[in-house]
């Protein structure tokens, strides 16, 4: 009887099509606990969730053009709780092609179905909770967006981008909407060091039996790099709303980052945010401010950790409703083998309203093992 080892496993689950690279990426298993399973301020529950992931992509590189399709499938199965059961869905497509080398066009293309906001979504677990309405609920999205850039110059680039969402609510009483965005960007590089920004954008977000919004916006800014691992992006400008409720109203808009990073790894980010949008949950412009940090650290070859921290707050225009949010997220990984890693991931959610049906706190503990293909 012959072994199988880890590499004739992976090559076994993967096979080349007509340059296409089909591949199982991986698998995973673990068990998280979490003190408020409904999101809500009163009648909490809590309760153990199995969770059980798959993913696979399919892939094709060729000189000048790139196109990839990934699929990532979970089922989270509740010990007492069997009624919130449920599976969830990712699909991200992704396309990439060079006229010439001054040239290209990306396309990327996400949908995902799940029924709360997912804190393995590390990007945007806080950012989908802040101006959330509170509660758990069956919830669609698809993201779509193209960029088109051209290198005008050895110092100049201008960008031109349209994205298109779409959100549906099933199971709850809430509106489905419909988001467009479009808007141009200039990049100058004054030195190898110092670049300066112009953009210009309109967004409207329309829903489905309701009113529309829209709002221009227009910034200005700066990315200075500071040394070889340090780099700030800093820009100012102005919202000009036009609201649910036919009112016009202008904010201002500021966006300043500090990054730290190595060639391949972002190690450490501070950034604040001050703007005027839309969100698919409310039909109001939502004024809002918020300030993030996150820190990635490798102390040991096999074993490294990262922290994230959150802290908004906003206030809705028409119906005067605030909301102040605090997240907090910290992840330990440990390599056990080549491609089996174990993860220990805590997050905590403090979302506090003047709104007591947007009240809640959360707190979830995940212990769990990857296999990566």
């Amino acid at each position: 009887m012959h072994n199988i080892s880890a590499d004739s496993l992976v090559n076994l689950l993967s096979f080349d099509y007509k340059g296409v690279d089909i591949r199982l990426k991986s698998l995973s298993i673990g068990e998280m606990y979490d003190d408020n399973v409904r999101f809500e301020k009163e009648n909490k529950i809590d309760d153990l969730i199995t969770i059980a992931g798959i993913e696979a992509v399919a892939k094709y590189e060729g000189k000048r053009r790139m196109f990839e399709i990934g699929a990532d499938v979970s089922s989270q199965t509740f010990a007492h709780h069997d009624v919130y059961d449920n599976i969830t869905q990712e699909v991200t497509t992704r396309f990439r092609n060079e006229f010439s080398k001054y040239d290209s066009v990306s396309l990327t293309n996400h949908f995902s179905h799940s029924d709360a906001p997912l804190f393995n979504r590390k990007k945007d677990f806080f950012l989908e909770q802040f101006g959330r309405t509170g509660g758990r609920f069956d919830y669609y999205q698809n993201r779509f967006d193209i960029e088109y850039l051209r290198e005008v110059t050895r110092r100049l680039a201008v960008s031109f981008r349209y994205d298109n969402d779409i959100d549906v609510f099933t199971g709850v009483d809430m509106e489905n909407s419909f988001y467009h965005s479009a808007g141009a960007r200039a990049n100058y590089m004054l030195t190898s060091d110092t670049g300066l920004l112009l953009s210009g954008n309109y967004a409207g977000r329309w829903f489905e039996d309701g009113g529309n919004a829209s709002i221009y916006t227009i910034t200005t800014g700066i990315r200075q790099t500071i040394t070889n691992k340090i780099y700030f992006d800093g820009k100012i400008g102005v919202n000009v709303v036009d609201s649910f409720d036919n009112e016009d109203f202008s904010k201002l808009l500021a966006d300043a980052a500090l990054f730290y990073r190595t060639d391949s790894d972002l190690l450490g980010r501070l950034s604040f945010t001050k703007k005027t949008d839309t969100n698919p949950y409310v039909e109001d412009v939502f004024n809002n401010w918020r300030i993030s940090a996150s820190l990635a650290h490798q102390f040991l070859k096999r074993l490294g950790s990262s922290v994230s921290v959150f802290y908004g707050r906003g206030e809705f225009d028409a119906s005067g409703s605030e909301q102040r949010f605090t997240g907090l997220n910290t992840t330990v990984l440990y390599d056990i083998s080549k491609r089996l890693t174990g993860t220990f991931t805590y997050t905590y959610s403090d979302a506090d309203s003047n709104i007591n049906t947007a009240d809640y706190t959360k707190n979830t503990a995940f212990f769990g093992i990857k296999a990566e293909f």
